[in-house]
């Protein structure tokens, strides 16, 4: 199986693995639960569903061939500091925190399904060049992949571990 298609199909498992956690946790839960740093499981999925547009703004911008169109909230640049994205994470949650669950939930699924959709209309070797796109740093697109999934497995992760305490 090539990189590609291997890291579609870990992407796909993590949305499975998140969508099996929340229908088992109910609305409830999911609203009030808090965690260790203060959020919500709603906080968490506005905190994911957020930088996904981040991840859907390159692979957009990757398959339609023109720099990304991000989101306000987002510098557009490298952030270089653990403060610089505490404080971009900090303006994600509040910008998050007063939509309600179903609207959250409902934005991240559908902007899931969307990159994953949209990683099928994008050639391989687009994927797999390192210097294909001049916005990624120096790195190749399946490393856009590689992150979402990354920071979707470390958030689910912390949630788990919460959830078994």
């Amino acid at each position: 199986m090539n990189s590609v298609k291997k890291e579609i199909d870990l992407l796909l498992e993590e949305f499975k693995n998140w969508q099996g956690l929340i229908y088992s946790l109910g609305d409830e839960k999911i609203a009030t639960l808090r965690l260790e740093n203060g959020w919500t499981i709603k906080d968490v999925i506005g905190h994911l569903t957020a930088w996904q547009q981040v991840t859907l703004a390159k692979l957009t911008a990757a398959y339609e061939n023109k720099p990304p169109q991000y989101p306000g909230w987002f510098p557009g640049v490298a952030i270089e500091t653990e403060n610089e994205l505490n404080q971009i994470d900090e303006v994600i949650h509040q910008i998050w925190a007063e939509k309600p669950w179903l609207e959250t939930f409902n934005e991240w699924q559908s902007q899931f399904q969307t990159i994953l959709s949209l990683c099928l209309l994008i050639p391989e070797e687009h994927f797999l060049t390192v210097g294909q796109f001049n916005w990624i740093g120096g790195y190749p697109l399946v490393a856009i992949l590689e992150r979402s999934r990354d920071h979707h497995e470390e958030h689910r992760q912390f949630l788990n571990k919460a959830l078994q305490q």
